[in-house]
C-alpha cells in the first residue's frame, strides 16, 4: 500500500492507497475520481507499520481507499464497517479519531 502523512494545523491525517489504484480514474455516477499520488503519496508500507500509525495520538484522520487499505483501517479499529462507501466498485473510507 501507498501512504502520505499530511500535516495540519490539528494534527495528521493519513491517507492510504492499494498499490493497484494508484494513478487509476475511478467512476461513480457522473464523478470521475483520481487516485492522485500527491495525494496518497509515493511511499509503500505493510499494515505491520500502518496499525500502529492509524492508532497513533497524533493522527486525527485517515483516508483509505481500496480492499486492502480498508481492511486495515478495520483491522486497527478506526474504521467501522458499516462506514465503508464504494467509488465504483472500490472501497473507500474515512475515518475522524478525534472531534
Amino acid at each position: 500500500m501507498y501512504f502520505k502523512m499530511h500535516k495540519t494545523k490539528d494534527g495528521k491525517t493519513l491517507a492510504v492507497a492499494d498499490e493497484d489504484m494508484m494513478g487509476k480514474h475511478l467512476k461513480h455516477g457522473d464523478i470521475d475520481f483520481f487516485v492522485n499520488p500527491r495525494f496518497y503519496g509515493e511511499e509503500k508500507a505493510a499494515k505491520e507499520w500502518l496499525i500502529p500509525q492509524m492508532r497513533s495520538n497524533e493522527v486525527i484522520s485517515v483516508n483509505l481507499l481500496g480492499k486492502e487499505a480498508v481492511a486495515v483501517g478495520i483491522e486497527a479499529g478506526v474504521i467501522d464497517k458499516n462506514n465503508v462507501h464504494k467509488i465504483g466498485k472500490i472501497p473507500h473510507a474515512l475515518g475522524f479519531l478525534i472531534f
